[in-house]
């Protein structure tokens, strides 16, 4: 009887411990994992896939000499209670180093916020595997929305590994 009710109560009690689980960055790695995370003002967020998004889409574009990268991620805190998505693009003519962004764009459904300074907003190509289309390295870039100039926020610590 005892067992049981002790049972019980793990029961009662395992969903608000997992869902108290700190949300951490994705492992850095270099082998087409398709990840992407990121922090946004400091808290993290994590790509994930749900009914409506496939959550991570894009990667390495182009033909030899012209490849350029392209993301879309739909990015969830710890619970999944906030979401954003976030687009990055670079220029053509890519190979490992750093690049400006040329493109980068948050959208957490209440404003609209886009990369606003280029020497705050750099993507660090650590790994490009032409022949398997992996493309892999860090991102962090400030935003302002739109519809409030003094509404900035900040995407920083981000990574990503992805295959396409």
């Amino acid at each position: 009887m005892k067992t049981l009710k002790t049972l019980s109560l793990l029961l009662f009690f395992l969903p608000f411990l997992v869902s108290c689980a700190k949300e951490k960055l994705t492992k850095a790695t270099q082998t087409g994992a398709n990840t992407f995370s990121c922090k946004i003002n400091g808290k993290v967020y994590v790509a994930k896939t749900s009914l409506l998004s496939p959550g991570l889409t894009g990667g390495l574009r182009g033909a030899p000499g012209r490849y350029e990268f392209e993301v879309e991620a739909v990015v969830y805190s710890s619970g999944n209670n906030d979401n954003y998505t976030i687009g990055l693009s670079s220029g053509p003519g890519i190979s490992e180093g750093v690049y400006p962004i040329s493109s980068g764009y948050v959208d957490p459904n209440t404003g609209y916020y886009i990369r606003y300074n280029p020497n705050n907003a750099t993507i660090n190509f650590t790994h490009i595997d032409y022949a398997q289309h992996i493309i892999s390295g860090t991102f962090s870039f400030t935003a302002v929305n739109t519809k409030d100039a003094n509404d900035v926020i900040a995407i920083t610590d981000g990574r990503f590994d992805m295959k396409n």
